[in-house]
C-alpha cells in the first residue's frame, strides 16, 4: 500500500472504504456539531513561538504518568466497537499501538474482550468504565479489570444520557448482529446490544452520577482512578479530595454537550488550578503531531488519540494503526526540533500565541 502522509489522508481513504453510516458513527458529533468543529479549530488558531540555537540533536519523548514511565506522551482513546471499522477490531488496534510503544485504554463497549486484549501485550492496559445503576455490576466490572491486570480505571463522567447525534439518527444507525459489547456480555447479557445504543445506555448507565459514586468506586480498588470528561476547574480541584489520580480533559470528542467548552481552551485554567496534583491528559481534537506539541505546551502530561486511530484501522488493520501512530511520532519530533525542545518538559516552557 502507498505510504500515507497525514491523518487527513488516512481519513479520506477510510471514508471511501467504510459504509456511510459507519463512517458517520465515528466522524459525527452531537447537535449541530459545534463542539466537534471547535475542537480542531482551536488547535489551528494556536501559533508556536519557537526557540532556536539550542544545539539539539535528539529528542526524548518519554513521560511519567501515574508514577510509571511511558515511551511516548500519547495513549489510544477508549472508543466503542472497533470491529465496525475492521474485522480484527480492537485486536489490531491494541497490537498496532503496542508495536509503537503506545498504551491503549480499552472501552467497556469494546467488540473484543479486555481479557483477550490483555493477553496480547506486555504493558498494562487501562480500562474505561461507566458506573452502572446496579452497583453489583459496577463492582464486577472493577474486579474484571483487576483480574485482567489493568494499570488504571478510566471513569467516563460526561454521559448521564447519550446526546442526540443527528448523523446516526438520519442514517438509522444500528449495530450489526455480529458485533457485541463483549465486556458486558457476561454481566448483562445479549440484551445490551439487542437494542439501540441510546436505549441501552439510558437503561443501564447511572444517570445521576455524583462525587459519592467516585468515592465509593475508589473504595473498591487500589487501581488508579482517572476521570474522563472533566471540563470545569472547580471539578478538577474537587477530584483531588475523592481518591482520584488523574483527569482526562475531554468533551467526548464533540459527541455529548454540543456547546461544551473546548478542552484545549480550558486546559490551562485547569492546570493552574490543580498544578501537579493530578496526572492531566487532553482528549478531543488531536489531528497531528503539532497538535500534540501544543497540548503539552498548554499543560497536558499526555494526550489521547481517537478518530485518527479508527481511520488507520479501517485502511489497513494493525499496519494502518502503526502507520497513523508513526505519523504522529514523526510530526511531534519534527516540531520539537523546529522549536528547540529536546524533551517533553522543555515543551511545557514554550509560549503559544493565539491567532484571531
Amino acid at each position: 500500500m502507498q505510504t500515507l502522509f497525514s491523518a487527513e489522508c488516512y481519513e479520506a481513504k477510510a471514508k471511501k472504504i467504510m459504509t456511510n453510516d459507519v463512517y458517520d458513527f465515528y466522524a459525527g458529533g452531537s447537535g449541530t456539531e459545534l463542539a466537534l468543529r471547535r475542537n480542531t479549530q482551536v488547535f489551528d488558531n494556536l501559533q508556536i513561538i519557537p526557540n532556536y540555537l539550542c544545539g539539539i540533536e535528539n529528542c526524548d519523548l518519554s513521560v511519567n504518568l501515574l508514577d510509571e514511565k511511558y515511551s511516548l506522551p500519547m495513549l489510544i482513546a477508549p472508543m466503542a466497537f472497533h470491529k465496525l471499522a475492521h474485522q480484527a477490531g480492537e485486536t489490531a488496534t491494541t497490537l498496532g499501538a503496542s508495536a509503537k510503544r503506545v498504551n491503549s485504554i480499552v472501552s467497556t463497549m469494546s467488540s473484543v474482550s479486555l481479557k483477550e486484549l490483555a493477553a496480547l501485550v506486555l504493558e498494562k492496559l487501562w480500562f474505561q468504565i461507566y458506573v452502572m445503576k446496579d452497583r453489583s455490576i459496577t463492582k464486577q466490572i472493577v474486579q474484571y479489570a483487576e483480574a485482567a491486570g489493568c494499570g488504571a480505571l478510566v471513569v467516563t463522567v460526561d454521559l448521564p444520557i447519550m446526546a442526540r447525534r443527528k448523523r446516526d439518527h438520519m442514517n438509522k444507525f444500528s449495530l450489526p448482529n455480529n458485533i457485541e459489547a463483549k465486556n458486558l456480555q457476561d454481566l448483562i447479557g445479549d440484551e445490551f446490544t439487542n437494542q439501540s445504543l441510546k436505549n441501552a445506555t439510558d437503561l443501564y448507565f447511572k444517570n445521576n452520577l455524583s462525587w459519592q459514586d467516585i468515592e465509593w468506586l475508589a473504595s473498591l480498588t487500589n487501581l488508579p482512578i482517572i476521570l474522563k470528561g472533566i471540563l470545569s476547574p472547580s471539578d478538577a480541584k474537587q477530584a483531588i479530595d475523592y481518591g482520584v489520580q488523574g483527569l482526562i480533559v475531554s468533551n467526548h470528542g464533540g459527541r455529548q454537550l454540543n456547546s461544551a467548552v473546548t478542552p484545549s481552551e480550558i486546559l490551562p485554567e485547569i492546570k493552574e488550578t490543580i498544578s501537579d496534583a493530578l496526572c492531566l491528559i487532553l482528549d478531543s481534537g488531536i489531528r497531528s503531531g503539532e497538535d500534540i506539541f501544543k497540548a503539552l505546551a498548554l499543560g497536558a502530561d499526555a494526550i489521547l488519540l481517537g478518530r485518527p486511530i479508527i481511520w488507520g484501522l479501517a485502511v489497513n488493520g494493525q499496519v494502518g494503526v502503526e502507520g497513523i501512530i508513526q505519523i504522529f511520532i514523526d510530526e511531534l519530533i519534527e516540531t520539537m526540533l523546529l522549536t528547540g525542545c529536546r524533551n517533553i518538559q522543555e515543551i511545557k516552557n514554550i509560549r503559544l500565541h493565539i491567532y484571531k
